[in-house]
């Protein structure tokens, strides 16, 4: 996989970032005490994602990191706006490292396994 130049220090700037505050479109994760938490993980994640692109990076590398990240998040916790910013943040980290596709997992996330599997497969090209 080919890793975008600025990719490392957009990953870094990444990090910097509160991704959970309220701002003119989104009202903020809540209740407040959570922000802090899905900040850490997403920022956990693009550490690993930054480990991962100081190598040869694979898509598969990319991928298990988001996984693990994503796991470490119960959705059934969040309402819809709060998964959707998830999903929004871990799509900058795809954007940032020119990963093409969570393969399912963020429509997973968002929609739970029957709908976002739903979702994924109708986004799936037939063959």
């Amino acid at each position: 996989m080919h890793l975008p130049a600025a990719a490392l220090p957009q990953l870094h700037a990444f990090k910097a970032q509160a991704k959970f505050d309220a701002d003119s479109v989104y009202t903020g994760a809540w209740p407040a005490e959570i922000r802090p938490v899905l900040n850490a993980v997403l920022n956990q994640s693009a550490d690993e994602f930054i480990r991962i692109s100081a190598a040869q990076p694979t898509q598969e590398q990319y991928l298990q990191a988001m996984a693990a990240g994503l796991a470490q998040i119960d959705a059934a916790e969040l309402d819809t706006e709060d998964r959707e910013r998830v999903a929004e943040q871990y799509q900058t980290l795809m954007d940032i490292v020119g990963l093409p596709s969570s393969e399912g997992q963020l429509n997973k996330f968002v929609y739970g396994d029957f709908l976002g599997g739903l979702v994924s497969e109708s986004n799936t090209p037939e063959k």
